[in-house]
């Protein structure tokens, strides 16, 4: 069964402001949790969310499967993924390397949280976002 509309649910909603609709995903830890994720995503899909949020551990503790994650759901949905990065153990290089390979894979949403390795940012290298259909370029690193 899938979950009803938020608008449905509450139809005073539609007079007010916009509401947004996100739902967060964790990469699966199993194959048998895999095949649940997947049928739980095809009936979030339904509810055509803004975006779906894709954590993604700390120190890369499971980056592999929140990349393959994201992959699938750019290629088989259509549902928007916003990577969730946490930043705790990685170093600013790593984080814009991380960075650089989520754009490359076609994500347009990066959600950074925690603070790098090294306790600060550094600007030494200089990544460009899609945010809300425009270019922004942020310091990165």
């Amino acid at each position: 069964m899938s979950p009803p509309s938020l608008i449905e649910t509450h139809p005073n909603l539609t007079e007010s402001a916009p509401v947004a609709l996100s739902y967060e995903l964790f990469p699966p830890r199993s194959p048998a949790a895999a095949e649940s994720l997947w049928t739980t995503i095809r009936e979030l899909e339904t509810t055509e969310p803004d975006y779906v949020s894709v954590t993604y551990g700390a120190s890369g503790s499971n980056r592999d499967t929140a990349v393959e994650l994201i992959n699938r759901l750019l290629l088989e949905t259509t549902l928007r993924p916003l990577a969730h990065l946490t930043c705790v153990g990685n170093t600013p290089e790593e984080l814009a390397e991380i960075i650089g390979d989520l754009l490359d894979t076609g994500v347009r949403g990066i959600l950074a949280s925690g603070r790098p390795a090294q306790g600060r940012w550094t600007a030494r290298r200089r990544v460009t976002a899609v945010c809300a259909g425009s270019d922004r370029t942020y310091p990165a690193g």
